[in-house]
């Protein structure tokens, strides 16, 4: 549940920047939701959001995408973890899942978590999956974007079945 509260809060911080009140863009999306009454699940991405300072140099420039999902995972939720693997992970050769630690679940949701540290340095992940509803929301948070020293991070809207 922290991380879960950090990496939304982290988002926060990053557009607070923003006019309060203040809408870049709306897109609005149609969906039917359904009942999880599996472990093993299909997501598709709905929509996918990022927020990255690619050039620190140009002080104040900041890129906010939302770009149509377009990658699907599998998810399996275990015992103790969440399993996860993209369909773009599999067409670059990994075959190796990432688990998660659950931090809560209930009839309701399941929220997962990871602190992972890489030649890039650490981001922050988070999963969330309503149970009753099947939609999941994923994100990153990063200090560092690849070797820009600008903090950045990503969320993706999930339809899971």
């Amino acid at each position: 549940m922290k991380i879960h509260i950090l990496s939304l809060a982290s988002l926060l911080i990053i557009l607070a920047g923003c006019t309060s009140g203040s809408t870049l863009d709306e897109h609005k999306f149609t969906l039917t939701g359904n009942a999880i009454t599996s472990n093993e699940l299909s997501c598709e991405t709905i929509a996918d959001s990022s927020v990255y300072q690619l050039d620190p140099v140009q002080n104040g420039v900041i890129t906010f995408k939302l770009t149509k999902g377009t990658d699907k995972l599998a998810l399996t939720i275990g015992e103790n973890y969440v399993s996860l693997i993209t369909r773009a992970a599999v067409e670059q050769g990994i075959s190796e899942s990432e688990k998660w630690p659950i931090l809560e679940e209930n009839e309701e949701h399941v929220i997962a978590g990871n602190l992972k540290q890489s030649a890039f340095g650490s981001s922050l992940y988070s999963f969330a999956l309503n149970k009753k509803t099947g939609f999941a929301v994923w994100t990153k948070v990063e200090p560092n974007f690849l070797y820009v020293p600008a903090a950045g991070g990503f969320i993706q809207y999930l339809q899971c079945k």
